[in-house]
């Protein structure tokens, strides 16, 4: 384990925290309630791992 490392996986980590505070203009379905930049972020990686499966859209 490089000890140099851990610490920017540790920094990276910290700084990607802060999108939990970052609201958006949009709602979220079935909900009043504004997404923030983090569900937002998790939704599309979630999206780019579900669509990777059909290689006819890139």
């Amino acid at each position: 384990m490089n000890p140099a490392n851990l610490l920017q996986q540790v920094a990276f980590i910290k700084e990607i925290d802060k999108l939990k505070y970052i609201q958006r203009k949009t709602r979220l379905f079935n909900s009043d309630r504004l997404e923030n930049d983090a569900e937002h972020s998790w939704h599309l990686a979630m999206m780019t791992i579900a669509l990777t499966e059909n290689p006819d859209l890139y």
